[in-house]
């Protein structure tokens, strides 16, 4: 009886520790996100936020909007968890961490977390839906670009991805000249 009882305790531990991620469908992140944009991040910067918890500002130039295209401005910060300031290192497993340079598409809702004021980044603060999920990061691939996350891949990023989008937002994208081309 008591490896029986063993055993279901470590099977459920073991099922607990590995569903902390799941899938987050597309429909569901272009319906819960209030804008949707293509950009590249091209500035970040840490900073320590309430109860000493580290956060990161990054600043993302806008290519095209496709979701929200009312919003007129040519960049936006986003916030996540994590970064460094001075020795302190905070790092989150599951959660969503961006990089200068990278580009894709963001999936944005108002954010909840502390705003920095740093200078040169937009007052327009977000956070990514559904954190690294909510992140489809171009990536060079075999067959050209890719937008890829956990549990998503786009080999054709107009047709698949922002086709999908567009459909499901009825929306028309917004192109901001000013900016460079990703795709």
């Amino acid at each position: 009886m008591k490896k029986l009882i063993l055993f279901f305790t470590f099977l459920t531990a073991n099922t607990l520790l590995f569903a902390q991620l799941y899938e987050i469908p597309l429909d569901q992140k272009i319906d819960e996100s209030q804008i949707i944009v293509e950009g590249k991040v091209v500035k970040s910067e840490s900073f320590i936020g309430n109860y000493g918890r580290i956060y990161t500002a990054h600043k993302v130039e806008i290519q095209r909007i496709f979701k929200g295209t009312d919003f007129r401005e040519s960049h936006l910060t986003i916030i996540t968890r994590g970064g460094k300031v001075d020795d302190r290192i905070t790092t989150w497993t599951h959660l969503l961490n961006l990089e200068e340079g990278e580009s894709g598409i963001f999936f944005l809702r108002p954010t909840i977390h502390p705003v920095p004021i740093i200078r040169d980044f937009p007052n327009d603060n977000f956070d990514v839906f559904s954190s690294s999920q909510g992140f489809l990061k171009y990536v060079d691939g075999l067959e050209g670009k890719l937008a890829v996350t956990q549990f998503q891949r786009y080999a054709n990023i107009e047709s698949e991805l922002v086709g999908a989008i567009n459909l499901r937002t009825n929306e028309t994208p917004k192109v901001l000249e000013n900016n460079s081309i990703y795709i």
